[in-house]
């Protein structure tokens, strides 16, 4: 009968195997290392789209309180905010300690806002804002020292800085402008203060920062209330070549007509703020710039639209503060290069948008401020290039709010129509659900809803 043979006996000595056993320890953990590095099963990720699924049906406010649960929850929460919320502006007010659905919203915003001359909220965004944004604005403040202190983190990634009637102590460069070393647009309102010698200002004491480079900077906008001439505009340019966008009101551009004519500045894009007397005779100025190669593309903002508008040259976007439905109907059949329309309020007249839809043929598009429901349908039943829509404002769409949108019939209205892209609606959050609930479907193949703070619409001027 065959014995064990003793592993003492057999095996390699006492110290030998402790040495061993150490190298298999080490070999292990070799092991576990290379395993951390492998990428994450696919079933892991599924436990966060199902999260996803459900957070959907949340309002943002329920969508808080989800993330104060615990870590996890708040993770999920975050990521959730971030791609459905991406649009968000968070002003930030001058609390003292922020705690709750207040410090969630500024952690996770893209975009804010400060008014105003007191210095807490500058304090709060210091402590409690530790992600890049894309966006801060600023309006009726002097931009002191403190203040700037308690923004340079942010400014050093921001991509976009919109400043209105602000004033700076010193220089505006080397205060302010030299530490957005990431920034792509640059908006400037008027200070409406005068510097020592009477004269209208930019910001802060001269024009000396439109000598400056800014090697990542795209887009530049100076309005309003600035009518004088700025010849530094033509260094700016000059040394900014990257900078195809400017954005500028009638009356400033009516100012600088001469400059933009005698220089080689070259641009994509053109904005105008209308606010021109002389109608007629700014069209004609504005038009020689374009055949002299000075821009490529116009957008128009106007308070009311005529048919003085038809005769601007490259005329792509057009922005609308009232829209009277009966006399504009006639107008849009000259409109239809149109690519882009906004109008922000309506005035009273016929409920029906049907025949601008179908005048303006090219339009992808439309910026709704208030809008009825047999606005939208127009847009959806006649205009076949149309991709989206933004509804700002819910009051003129009746039970939205209860009983949502009838989509279904809404995408059976597109599909008659030849051609037709499919168009995403974004509304508000309290319409996008309702129609959840309601129906509980929001995507179909020619229509799909979202909410509104999940698309930046984007705009050359601040109106929204």
């Amino acid at each position: 009968m065959a014995t064990r043979k003793s592993p003492r006996l057999n095996g390699p000595p006492a110290k030998a195997r402790k040495e061993n056993d150490q190298q298999d320890d080490v070999a292990v953990v070799v092991v576990t290392d290379a395993a951390v590095e492998e990428p994450t099963p696919p079933v892991f990720n599924l436990i966060n789209d199902c999260c996803y699924a459900i957070l959907d049906w949340l309002s943002r406010e329920d969508l808080r309180s989800f993330g104060q649960t615990c870590k996890w929850a708040q993770q999920v929460a975050t990521n959730f905010h971030q791609m459905n919320h991406t649009a968000m502006n968070y002003r930030v007010y001058g609390l003292g300690q922020i705690f709750g659905p207040a410090l969630f919203d500024l952690q996770n915003t893209q975009k804010i806002h400060i008014w105003g001359m007191n210095l807490d909220p500058y304090r709060n965004v210091k402590s409690y804002c530790n992600k890049p944004i894309k966006q801060i604005r600023l309006g009726d403040t002097i931009l002191s020292v403190a203040k700037v202190n308690c923004l340079k983190k942010l400014l050093r990634t921001v991509e976009c800085v919109k400043l209105e009637r602000c004033r700076i102590n010193g220089d505006f460069y080397e205060n302010f402008l030299k530490f957005c070393i990431n920034i792509k647009g640059l908006h400037v309102g008027s200070s409406y203060h005068r510097n020592p010698n009477g004269d209208h200002i930019l910001i802060g004491v001269d024009n000396g920062w439109l000598t400056r480079k800014y090697p990542t900077l795209e887009h530049l906008e100076v309005t309003r209330g600035l009518a004088r001439r700025v010849d530094e505009l033509k260094i700016f340019f000059e040394q900014n070549p990257n900078v195809r966008s400017f954005a500028t009101d009638s009356t400033f551009l009516e100012e600088n007509f001469d400059l933009f004519r005698t220089t080689k500045i070259k641009l994509d894009l053109l904005a105008i703020w209308d606010n021109s007397a002389s109608v007629t005779a700014f069209r004609d100025n504005l038009n020689s710039l374009h055949e002299r190669g000075v821009f490529q593309r116009l957008h128009w903002y106007c308070r009311l639209v005529s048919a003085n508008e038809a005769s601007l040259n490259a005329l792509e976007k057009l922005s609308v503060g009232h829209w009277n439905l009966g006399e504009c109907a006639t107008i849009s059949s000259l409109l239809v290069n149109i690519k882009e329309l906004i109008i922000r309020f309506y005035l009273n007249g016929s409920t029906t948008m049907e025949t601008t839809a179908r005048n303006l043929v090219n339009l992808e598009r439309v910026y709704l401020g208030e809008p009825t429901c047999e606005a939208i349908v127009s847009f959806i039943r006649h205009s076949a290039k149309l991709k989206k829509i933004k509804v700002a404002h819910s009051i003129g769409m009746p039970n939205s709010n209860i009983d949502g949108l009838d989509l279904a019939a809404w995408n059976k209205g597109r599909e008659k129509l030849f051609g037709a892209r499919k168009v995403t609606i974004y509304v508000p959050e309290h319409v996008y659900l309702a129609t959840k609930w309601a129906t509980n479907k929001t995507d179909y193949s020619l229509i799909e809803l979202k909410r509104g703070n999940s698309y930046d619409w984007g705009s050359d001027f601040n109106l929204y």
